[in-house]
């Protein structure tokens, strides 16, 4: 006997072998008005500008009793130092408990 199956017979025919209908394809309404072209947006243009427009700064230089503006990659750097100066400092704390572990065991 063949490993094929046969087909199901009209008496054996049930909800699961009966072929799908497909769903009706949907349809896309646009809400948007006529006038789309006419609302696009213009194309960028590109200006060529010094560099001394470029670089200068926006902080003024007598801030008084404020307190200047925070600055990221200094303060990036300050907790980059507190990380590796508390390191060390466990370091040294957790060197000398095994020292004193080490001779006390002796």
């Amino acid at each position: 006997m063949s490993a094929r199956r046969k087909p199901p017979t009209e008496d054996q025919r049930t909800a699961v072998f009966e072929p799908r209908r497909e769903p009706p394809a949907i349809q896309v309404i646009s809400m948007k008005g006529g006038d789309v072209e006419k609302r696009a947006r213009p194309e960028h243009v590109v200006r060529i500008r010094a560099i001394s427009e470029v670089s200068r700064h926006d902080t003024p230089t007598n801030l008084g009793r404020l307190a200047p503006p925070r600055d990221p990659i200094g303060a990036r750097k300050r907790q980059v130092r507190e990380v590796v100066i508390w390191g060390f400092a466990v370091l040294v704390v957790a060197v000398g408990v095994m020292l004193g572990v080490w001779f006390l065991a002796r």
